[in-house]
């Protein structure tokens, strides 16, 4: 994926510049009557009682610097104890870039601009807003994936190398991206391409699930005593129904999908949620951080069926939000 300065381009950029100014000024925590997001607390406490000193950090092994996330933690030093920004600047910036590269990246793969819409759900705002660490690797991330050729291949590559500098879950993200990669370049059928995707799903939610704490435990990863955050499966649902309908379209006329690395990375994540539903995981933050590439793909499905979809999907963000604000 590249940016290409067109006159469109431009108009795009500036869409996403302004929806992600009207998204870091509206006060999303005053809108929940349960009131502040408890990650977002626990961000902010850490800045601004100067949790992170740059004076601080130690690393016996090469991987501690990934298991510690340690250039988050050089960041948000650096950003408190050198420049002295406010911390509601500071993770602001971060929000807005969020949203930025997720809104770019939706109107440069579908062509509609109004697609960006969709992104106004709670699972990705609250995403954006209070799980500061993982939306600002994703965003690295996707800067990483627009900088993917000929030209500025060594930049994107550093940029993916540092994803997981700032969060360990990119390991994932990356790993499933050189998937997506290999399985749409590949000569493989329709059939196999498929089956190759239902598995990558399947292998993220083993990485993820019922073996993530043997993984976590064999490199003394403090996160492996965390409980099981798993997320109720009627949430995403709606997902599996799309996964299973765009399968048999591709199959009945011959679409060849997975030829596309974009669509190969929603639907592993859709078979990641399939998944979920029988053996569990952790499956909120990764669809919300998936959002990009999922909304990218919704607009496979054509016709009356797609109006269908698409009228079931408004419906099934309002449902989000009226459980959001109730």
């Amino acid at each position: 994926m590249t940016l290409s300065f067109s006159k469109r381009s431009l108009n795009y950029i500036i869409i996403c510049l302004i929806l992600s100014t009207i998204t870091v000024v509206v006060p999303w925590d005053s809108l929940n009557p349960r009131g502040y997001s408890i990650d977002r607390v626990n961000y902010l406490f850490a800045y601004d009682f100067k949790r992170y000193r740059l004076d601080n950090f130690s690393a016996d092994y090469y991987y501690d610097y990934v298991t510690n996330e340690w250039l988050w933690r050089y960041l948000n030093g650096y950003a408190r104890n050198v420049l002295d920004i406010p911390p509601e600047l500071f993770f602001g910036m971060i929000t807005f870039l969020g949203f930025f590269t997720y809104s770019l990246f939706v109107i440069i793969k579908t062509r509609k601009p109004l697609a960006v819409l969709y992104l106004y759900s709670p699972t990705f705002i609250l995403f954006i807003y209070s799980q500061l660490r993982l939306a600002f690797a994703m965003s690295v991330f996707l800067i990483a994936l627009y900088l993917f050729k000929k030209k500025t291949f060594v930049i994107s590559v550093l940029l993916f190398v540092l994803c997981f500098l700032i969060h360990t879950a990119m390991l994932i993200f990356i790993f499933v991206l050189g998937i997506s990669f290999y399985i749409a370049r590949s000569k493989a059928g329709n059939i196999r391409k498929t089956l190759y995707v239902f598995l990558t799903g399947l292998l993220i939610n083993l990485l993820i699930g019922p073996l993530r704490y043997q993984i976590l435990s064999a490199i003394d990863d403090r996160r492996a005593e965390y409980g099981d955050f798993s997320s109720p499966a009627i949430y995403f649902l709606i997902y599996v129904i799309y996964f299973l309908v765009a399968v048999y379209i591709n199959f009945r006329y011959k679409l060849k999908l997975f030829d596309n690395y974009t669509y190969v990375y929603a639907f592993a994540l859709f078979s990641f949620i399939l998944c979920t539903l029988f053996l569990g995981g952790y499956t909120g933050r990764f669809v919300a951080a998936g959002q990009c590439f999922i909304i990218a793909s919704l607009f496979i499905i054509k016709g009356k069926v797609g109006v269908l979809f698409h009228f079931f999907y408004i419906l099934y963000i309002i449902f989000l939000w009226v459980g959001f604000l109730t």
